[in-house]
């Protein structure tokens, strides 16, 4: 069973204590002596000190102060508590501790805390609050090591829990890209071969059909059978074809034994809408290619296009969709180290070239 986050810190620092405890006594040679430890109670005022004034520091003065970056005030604040507490104690144990007479062992017993040296009539004469000091300004460097390490902790799994969220909501976005404008398109061809009696008119209609129902529907975040993926490809290629007509050559070929793996949905979608984004002339030849072969546990994909206008190179970006650079982003993130990823341009022809090991 995971322990919540708020349990496994107050665990932590219940085990802390309790092993800074344990070295307490066994240093300070409280097991050598013929005292209780439970008697001594200038030794627990002491270790009441040093909790006090480490979780004044951990949970007011550096969320409080330093975190907020009031530094003069926090260093002000800091000596103001940690001297009060250094000299209360040290004046509390000199004016009540009992004399060796009543069988309590002197203040040096304690010497790995906060020793005594008592002055003329019986007064503490500086060295204790000296040594005192010493330990309060090593409580004061763990507490603030400690806070400070698991604030920076907390930003970076923040960052990295905002980043995920981003990129989930990139996917999603991913997953709803299906231009409207290409639905309309689409739509408009589909009536044409209606008004003509053609006998395509079903099977476009169910391509189409198919296409949202698996875009709307069928896509609910979790991984998705290859080959349900490749079958809204194919449909959404078939339909494109329609649309451009002979405007455009079209080029796919998809080879492999895709009902046996499963894959993140729409992964392969944007390199292929991007090349019918970019890759479509009117005027002049182009030609947009894309091959899917399976071999294995690995799925290569390469998708090529014409670049149509020489003056304005295709982009990365994707203006009416996430992008291929967001894109990568999805990839480092669904698939990190099983995957590569090669984008190029070369006379005129501007390539992807993809690989993902589903395995």
């Amino acid at each position: 069973m995971k322990l919540d986050s708020k349990y496994t810190g107050v665990i932590f620092h219940i085990l802390g204590w309790a092993i800074y405890f344990s070295f307490q006594m066994v240093f300070s040679g409280y097991f050598d002596k013929s005292i209780s430890m439970t008697e001594d109670v200038g030794w627990w005022i002491i270790q009441v000190g040093i909790i006090v004034f480490f979780y004044l520091n951990y949970l007011l003065l550096i969320p409080r102060l330093l975190f907020r970056k009031r530094y003069i005030l926090y260093a002000l604040a800091v000596i103001a508590i940690g001297a009060a507490i250094v000299i209360g104690i040290e004046f509390f144990i000199g004016s009540t501790r009992p004399g060796p007479e009543h069988g309590l062992p002197p203040p040096e017993m304690m010497n790995h805390d906060m020793p005594h040296h008592d002055g003329p009539h019986g007064r503490p004469d500086g060295k204790g609050i000296l040594n005192g000091i010493t330990v309060f300004f090593i409580v004061l460097l763990v507490s603030s090591a400690i806070r400070i390490t698991g604030e920076l902790l907390r930003v970076q799994r923040q960052k990295q829990r905002l980043e995920n969220e981003k990129l989930s909501a990139e996917l999603i976005a991913l997953k709803a890209q299906i231009n409207p404008h290409f639905v309309f398109n689409v739509l408009n061809n589909i009536c044409s071969l209606a008004r003509k009696k053609s006998e395509d008119t079903e099977t476009f209609i169910i391509k189409l059909s198919q296409l949202i129902r698996y875009n709307l529907y069928d896509d609910k975040g979790c991984k998705m059978s290859l080959d349900r993926e490749v079958s809204f490809l194919t449909n959404y290629i078939d339909l494109q074809k329609m649309r451009l007509g002979d405007a455009v050559f079209v080029d796919y070929r998809f080879t492999g034994d895709f009902g046996l793996y499963e894959i993140e949905p729409m992964m392969l979608f944007p390199f292929i809408e991007n090349a019918f984004k970019h890759g479509v002339s009117y005027s002049m030849p182009s030609l947009i290619s894309i091959s899917i072969n399976l071999e294995k546990s690995c799925l290569h994909m390469r998708v090529t296009n014409s670049i149509v206008d020489s003056k304005t190179p295709q982009s990365e970006e994707n203006p009416s969709g996430i992008g291929l650079t967001n894109v990568k982003k999805l990839l480092a993130l669904l698939y990190a180290h099983k995957h590569s990823l090669s984008i190029s341009t070369d006379n005129n022809v501007f390539s992807v070239d993809l690989k993902i090991e589903l395995a």
